[in-house]
């Protein structure tokens, strides 16, 4: 779809012989199709409202009328995204009500949302398999059945947003961007799932210059999520700092002890008295 939305716009331009304003917002139009930012939006709300009728039944069951919150689109996607990583959702929804009640808040399912955050983060921590080829703080997997019309758009903006990652960490390559000397060791396998993690998170968060990622968010959410996620994808492919052997460490301290052990010349007190180096 996107595709061919590219090829009608970039025709009319082609065949354009001047640049009024019409034309170039045309060519904004044509540069923003490819924002990842806009991709992952679209299919949130996509993927929200086709998991929003999968997860009804077991969320009425622990908290009846959520689903006609005007969060309930997030809590869906949350759930969806913790049976990716393994968590089934009957037994999620207990866990986050046991982290709190829900007593005067405003909105059940925004206080779920947050928790539910919370829990897939740790259950992220400790997830063993090979990374998905989008990260997923940016958009869930699609799940694995599907039906129309759902089996075609979702996992094709998926593949969409996998493809646009890809292009972006070329283009930074080409372009030798800084940032990319300070994710860690190339050479190193897990370098590749680094340079994705960043790359994405400077795209949807307009991070610019050489630090990679920028100073951390100063506020629980999304944002902040992203960025531990892509530090910790840094912190993996950046080598540790080399721990000297016990002969080094035996050598370090005796180097010390002999240091501490001599007089300095300048500071010296000679209780003989009688000139000293200095007339």
């Amino acid at each position: 779809m996107a595709g061919s939305t590219r090829q009608v716009l970039t025709g009319i331009i082609e065949r354009s012989g001047v640049e009024p304003t019409a034309t170039q917002t045309v060519r904004r139009a044509v540069a923003g199709i490819g924002d990842l930012r806009r991709m992952a939006v679209e299919y949130e709300y996509a993927l929200g409202t086709h998991v929003g009728d999968h997860y009804k039944i077991v969320a009425q069951h622990h908290h009846p009328g959520i689903t006609t919150d005007r969060a309930w689109p997030s809590v869906a996607q949350r759930l969806h995204l913790g049976e990716a990583n393994g968590c089934d959702p009957d037994q999620l929804l207990p866990a986050a009500g046991r982290l709190g009640g829900f007593t005067g808040s405003r909105s059940t399912a925004q206080v779920l949302v947050y928790r539910l955050d919370l829990l897939l983060a740790r259950a992220q921590g400790r997830h063993t398999g090979p990374p998905p080829p989008v990260p997923s703080w940016l958009a869930a997997a699609p799940p694995v059945h599907l039906t129309p019309p759902w089996n075609e758009y979702l996992p094709g903006r998926y593949e969409e947003m996998d493809r646009r990652i890809s292009t972006l960490v070329d283009e930074a390559q080409a372009n030798r961007a800084g940032w990319l000397d300070r994710i860690g060791d190339e050479a190193s396998p897990v370098w590749g799932e680094a340079a994705r993690q960043v790359v994405a998170y400077r795209t949807v968060y307009d991070i610019r210059g050489d630090d990679p990622l920028g100073p951390i968010p100063d506020q629980p959410g999304r944002q902040l999520q992203a960025w531990q996620a892509a530090h910790h994808a840094i912190t993996a492919c950046t080598p540790p700092p080399s721990t000297p052997s016990a002969a080094e460490r035996l050598l370090a301290t005796l180097t010390d002890a002999d240091r501490e052990s001599r007089f300095d010349d300048d500071h010296r007190n000679d209780s003989h008295g009688g000139p000293g180096r200095h007339l």
